[in-house]
């Protein structure tokens, strides 16, 4: 039976806590939450699964792909935003490779001289993790895990360790609390007064500040 719930009851840092200490394979899917009407035991709204905004795999307890909805998540997509490729490079070579598998497309492209094998395992790396750190701020989508399901073979799976992507991903979290708690509107705009004067009222600086 699939692990399934909401983000609000069941953190993202939960999950991949769980899935770390249990050594578990497949598929973790986050949903749009849709909104039900109904209220759960919490007097809490209850959100139903919408479309899917995103999809993480794990193989034996390791993170090995990720792709949030929108984005293709193919190995030009992910040369190019880590900036292996420029974008002209990337729509060249999609143009040229169309339904080459990501694992021919990288022998090619490691052969042309574009990147090397650590480029790709270094980007590729980057990719995913940048998406699960993401996921680890989200605190109110349904989610399900399906055990053993996996991603398709033509995408590069590099394995990642968990416990380092749990530390990492807890102190960015936190990091954006303590801002958000500091300032409440993230948004809110600095306004200088028009007088460049008054811009430097009250302000005393000694003579070494000065220096």
């Amino acid at each position: 039976m699939p692990l399934q719930g909401n983000l609000r009851d069941f953190s993202t840092t939960q999950l991949l806590n769980l899935i770390n200490l249990s050594g578990r394979s497949g598929m973790l899917k986050i949903y749009e939450g849709i909104p039900t009407g109904e209220k759960d035991a919490m007097q809490q709204e209850k959100l139903a699964p919408g479309k899917e905004l995103a999809r993480v795999a794990f193989r034996a307890g390791k993170l090995v792909y990720a792709a949030v909805g929108g984005q293709l998540g193919d190995l030009i997509a992910v040369l190019n935003k880590t900036g292996k490729l420029t974008d002209q490079q990337a729509s060249v070579i999609r143009e040229r490779a169309k339904n080459t598998t990501d694992k021919s497309l990288a022998v090619r492209l490691i052969g042309a001289n574009y990147v090397t094998k650590n480029d790709i395992v270094a980007s590729v790396q980057q990719y995913i993790t940048d998406i699960v750190y993401n996921l680890m701020s989200w605190n109110k989508e349904p989610f399900r895990f399906e055990d053993n399901e996996q991603p398709s073979d033509d995408f590069i799976l590099v394995p990642i360790d968990l416990q380092n992507i749990i530390i990492e991903g807890t102190r960015r979290k936190t990091e954006v609390d303590e801002i958000q708690r500091i300032i409440d509107n993230l948004e809110m705009c600095l306004k200088f007064p028009e007088n460049p004067k008054e811009k430097f009222e009250g302000v005393q600086l000694s003579v070494e500040e000065w220096r």
